[in-house]
């Protein structure tokens, strides 16, 4: 798995943080939210890419790769 079980639980309370804030908080609580979700899955989502370019090289040479 790409995340362990404690990172899933932290983006899942980042993410419910920023849909609360998105009822009732003005512009500034709304973006500090955006912010930490978006600090917090940034390594997530470069694994996830790094993981894709991956798959998609194997059994590549920089030649065949065009």
């Amino acid at each position: 798995a790409i995340l362990s079980e404690d990172e899933s639980r932290e983006m899942h309370r980042l993410m419910g943080e920023l849909n609360a804030t998105l009822e009732d908080g003005d512009k500034q609580q709304i973006h500090a939210a955006m912010d930490a979700l978006d600090t917090y899955s940034r390594p997530f989502a470069q694994r996830v890419m790094e993981e894709a370019i991956r798959g998609a090289m194997v059994g590549k040479t920089i030649d065949s790769a065009d």
